[in-house]
């Protein structure tokens, strides 16, 4: 009996994209991101609990609600970043969930300032660490021109937050997401800066 209920709480990765109604590389993406808990058997096949899979679901309904909110106002983000699987990941999961999203990568901060004085974002995220001066100079440097007041930060980073902070200065209004980047908690975050930018 109790072996039965186990099996009936998971799912293979094909039954997940199949509930979710995604393709099952977008399924391995969510999993490798912690979106969806999964573990491996000893013959090498993944198992999805299905709880994560229907949580999903169910965040899905609410995003579908908050896009009712949301209207016809575009949502722009741009992510600087010089990787291009996790702009991948992101710009998969925002074109399931908020649809009305749309976000650009640059590989670098230089091109960023670039992009920043061409097309004004609503949000800027950039991937930064301890070492990279670039990226963290170019977050004061939008703080401090007033032609970058109306566009909001968020950092992605592997230092604490507090440490962060330090480096970009504490009189800054930045939202920092430690790694692993909780992808729930940051769609919650820009739909939140979508209602906000609609009813201004």
């Amino acid at each position: 009996m109790k072996k039965h209920d186990a099996l009936s709480n998971i799912c293979s990765t094909r039954e997940a994209s199949e509930m979710l109604g995604v393709s099952q590389r977008t399924v391995q993406l969510w999993v490798e991101s912690g979106v969806l808990k999964a573990w491996k058997t000893p013959g090498g096949h993944r198992k999805i609990s299905l709880s994560s899979v229907n949580q999903i679901i169910e965040k899905r309904q609410i995003s579908i609600e908050m896009q009712r909110f949301i209207s016809n106002a575009e949502f722009n983000i741009l992510y600087i970043k010089d990787q291009v699987t996790p702009f991948n990941l992101i710009q998969n999961y925002f074109s399931w969930a908020l649809n009305k999203v749309k976000v650009e990568l640059m590989p670098n901060a230089f091109d960023g300032i670039v992009s920043l004085s061409r097309n004004k974002p609503d949000l800027l995220i950039v991937d930064v660490e301890k070492e990279d001066v670039d990226c963290i100079g170019l977050i004061k440097y939008m703080k401090n021109n007033q032609e970058f007041n109306s566009i909001e930060i968020a950092a992605f980073t592997s230092m604490p937050a507090s440490l962060l902070i330090d480096y970009v200065g504490t009189n800054l209004n930045i939202e920092v997401f430690e790694k692993p980047i909780s992808l729930m908690h940051l769609e919650n975050y820009v739909g939140l800066l979508a209602l906000r930018k609609k009813y201004k």
